[in-house]
């Protein structure tokens, strides 16, 4: 199995599979562990970390921030490009919150 792995083939060691390094480099690095995790629960395709397509294929927020005090920060939103709205009330509640960085996709911003 480390032959594969050194070699660029995902293997499975205790029941996990293990990706290379080119495929970790997709992920995307969160600042805020609670960004990370409300971004993975929702949007990611393998449930392991968040890709630049994942992030790309996302076109609504759905509130799913809304209220969280435990949120700092969120510049990793500018890879979300396809997303155009950021409904009304989409942050509301979230009294920690200093840094987002807007996509440029974004044109309209709600209440």
């Amino acid at each position: 199995m480390i032959e594969n792995f050194l070699s660029g083939i995902n293997c499975i060691i205790d029941n996990k599979i293990i990706k290379h390094a080119p495929v970790l480099l997709n992920y995307i690095v969160f600042t805020d562990p609670e960004v990370e995790r409300i971004c993975i629960e929702n949007w990611s395709s393998d449930g392991i970390g968040l890709t630049y397509e994942d992030a790309a294929a996302v076109i609504d927020l759905n509130n799913k921030f809304y209220e969280n005090v435990s949120i700092v920060f969120f510049d990793e939103l500018q890879y979300f490009t396809n997303l155009t709205l950021i409904g009304s009330n989409a942050f509301e509640g979230c009294t920690g919150l200093t840094s987002i960085t807007i996509p440029n996709s974004v044109t309209s911003i709600g209440e």
